[in-house]
């Protein structure tokens, strides 16, 4: 049952538009680190956040004017990045997935069309390279063509949120991890967390695999049940997330509610850009503009491979004593 090349075009491109707010979804909903991200909206391209900072204001009172706190603002600008899908598909290849498919659920093409089939399929792709990209993506304009350099994500913007000069994060000294030490890790990392903002800090991320790692560890140690969710519970009372997205790396990091945020486009959502057909191939092209990021460095408490220090840096004094 060959299809037409014009016929099959044709009826993807009206699939897509049609669900287009399906596809809208894999990008700003779907992906796994959108469970913990506010959203900054109608951001395409740069987005600046002044962050304002007032030194210590309340004095015993006296009849004589006495100025003091100094006003410190120090501008963080958060990036939302134009990102695209282009692929190819063979009609031949499409069509024999999709005949597989039918045969093997036993339903008739009438209930499951082809282009179902061919959005399904590139969902999984496109959810899976997203929650790559928001946890170890590097964005390399030089080189977008490459797979990993769309965005900055979670291990960059750590990075370069430690190296910051005037918006540091804040960083907290540990033991560099190991399958014996998660456990111990995590505690001083949790108990470390500035009692100025404590009370606002109600998750730490690992990645998902030193989670299990943290699973593993309290199984040996008998300390109590093991649950399957996808938190544990801290001895401060926070839960301990892992991120299948930090896989891979040795991040820990926290911070206030409210202030990891997803930048979208709300002016240009974007989703399906289009459907043509060239050189017997199939062309399906998306398009959206997208970024992570934290609306004040100095509210990311991040864990460093050092046995000693604070973690107060000069450009975070203004926030913590």
């Amino acid at each position: 049952m060959a299809l037409s090349i014009d016929k099959l075009t044709s009826s993807l491109g009206s699939y897509f538009r049609a669900n287009n707010k399906t596809v809208r979804g894999w990008i700003y909903q779907e992906p796994e680190l959108f469970n913990y991200t506010a959203t900054v909206p109608k951001v395409k391209g740069e987005f600046p956040v002044n962050n304002t900072i007032w030194g210590r204001v309340v004095q015993g009172f006296a009849s004589t004017w006495n100025a003091s706190g100094d006003l410190s603002i120090k501008p963080n600008i958060l990036k939302a990045y134009d990102q695209k899908v282009n692929v190819e598909i063979k009609p031949d290849d499409l069509e024999a997935s999709w005949l597989a498919e039918l045969n093997t659920l036993g339903v008739p093409a009438e209930q499951r069309p082809i282009s179902m089939i061919a959005m399904a399929e590139l969902q999984k792709a496109v959810l899976r390279d997203i929650n790559y990209l928001t946890g170890r993506g590097t964005r390399n304009a030089a080189a977008l063509s490459t797979f990993g350099n769309a965005m900055n994500g979670l291990e960059k913007l750590i990075a370069d949120g430690r190296a910051d000069q005037d918006n540091p994060m804040y960083q907290i000294p540990g033991a560099a991890l190991t399958d014996d030490n998660i456990v111990d890790v995590v505690d001083s990392f949790d108990i470390r967390i500035p009692s100025e903002v404590a009370s606002m800090v109600t998750t730490i991320f690992i990645s998902k695999i030193w989670l299990s790692k943290y699973r593993s560890k309290l199984r040996r140690l008998n300390l109590f049940s093991i649950g399957a969710g996808e938190f544990e519970m801290t001895l401060s009372g926070r839960k301990l997330v892992g991120l299948s997205c930090l896989d891979g790396t040795d991040v820990m990091f926290s911070t206030v509610e409210g202030n990891m945020v997803k930048l979208v486009d709300n002016d240009n959502m974007g989703g399906y850009d289009f459907v043509q057909t060239s050189d017997y191939t199939i062309k399906v092209a998306l398009r959206w503009y997208l970024g992570i990021g934290f609306l004040t460095n100095q509210l990311v408490f991040v864990r460093v491979n050092s046995t000693s220090g604070s973690g107060l840096v000069s450009g975070n004094t203004g926030y913590f004593a």
